[in-house]
């Protein structure tokens, strides 16, 4: 068996955090209608959202992962949430208020309140611009009392923003965009197929898990290395070999078959052929994570054509998803 890489939530989290300013795990229920409407909340903002399921405790409290995803991280302000834990930070206000704000909204229980509450705190906090100019000398000397503390206060905010953007140009750069895709298409499989107790759902559930993780790993090391554009030469290789297995894994064909065996012809070769695609291809991305550690040239090897070859039904899954993704 190939050495599975852990699930890393914070991982594919900061991949989501440099092309966009949300995201929600599709864990989390309800996470396309949170999504779209923190999405809306934060647009016009340099707030960034992170949500993750309740499970992700198992590698730390939210301040921990906050913590984890912030110093990679390249926008203003960073809220977190896990489960109904909460953590925030800020380089445009006080991280102390933006912190204050997040643990007194948590008390509101459901991320789709407690979110919403905290990102308006935040936001209200942040300078709105000089007021109207009105007051007598008190007022004045007050105000270049508080200039001379917001620039006292501000210049290390500044540097240190600085300074974490221009490290965050030699980070690695996001998955390619039909990869990206692929992973959370399959990922979507996960609760479903985590709902049944069959298993052959179980087993592809580690699969899928095991499959998307080991993906991601290998595209984000080889965005580390300075080379020679095996990335793109990767990424239309996979794209290819993941888009087949999406056909095969998803619920409606593979999981259809192992609740109604009886409406299938050759249910048992059916559910055989597919394991071993799975199988195959999660070993040779294990390998090429292996010779994109030992700096060797990658070698493609598995080839899914027999996996849809005279099912009829695969090739129709595998063309309705082109069409969907307009690659037809």
């Amino acid at each position: 068996m190939p050495q599975l890489l852990p699930f890393d939530y914070v991982s594919d989290a900061i991949e989501h955090l440099a092309s966009q300013q949300v995201y929600v795990d599709n864990g989390v229920p309800g996470w396309q209608a949170l999504q779209a409407s923190l999405e809306q909340q934060v647009a016009g903002t340099d707030i960034a959202v992170v949500v993750f399921p309740e499970v992700a405790t198992a590698m730390g409290r939210s301040s921990e992962l906050l913590d984890r995803i912030a110093s990679r991280d390249t926008h203003d302000t960073l809220v977190v949430a896990v489960g109904d834990d909460l953590s925030a930070t800020s380089d445009a206000v006080p991280a102390s208020e933006a912190m204050r704000i997040a643990n007194e909204q948590e008390q509101l229980g459901q991320p789709t309140e407690s979110l919403p509450a905290t990102i308006e705190g935040i936001v209200a906090l942040e300078p709105t611009g000089t007021g109207d100019g009105g007051g007598g000398g008190l007022v004045a000397g007050i105000t270049v009392g508080a200039v001379a503390l917001v620039v006292a206060v501000t210049v290390p905010i500044v540097i240190a923003r600085r300074r974490r953007k221009a490290k965050a140009k030699t980070k690695p750069t996001a998955l390619p965009g039909p990869i990206l895709t692929d992973i959370s298409t399959l990922r979507s499989f996960l609760p479903v197929y985590a709902a049944s107790s069959d298993h052959v759902a179980q087993r592809a559930v580690r699969g899928i898990d095991a499959l998307a993780t080991n993906t991601g790993e290998l595209f984000m090391r080889l965005a580390r290395r300075p080379d020679d554009g095996q990335i793109a030469t990767a990424g239309v290789e996979y794209d290819a070999k993941l888009r087949k297995l999406i056909a095969a894994l998803h619920p409606d064909y593979l999981l259809d078959i192992v609740r109604n065996p009886h409406l299938w012809d050759d249910p048992q070769e059916r559910i055989a052929e597919v394991e071993r695609a799975l199988t195959a291809v999660s070993d040779e991305v294990v390998e090429n994570i292996k010779q994109v550690n030992a700096f060797r040239a990658l070698h493609f090897q598995v080839s899914l054509d027999g996996l849809v070859g005279g099912r009829k039904e695969l090739q129709d899954w595998d063309r309705d998803f082109r069409a969907a993704s307009g690659d037809a």
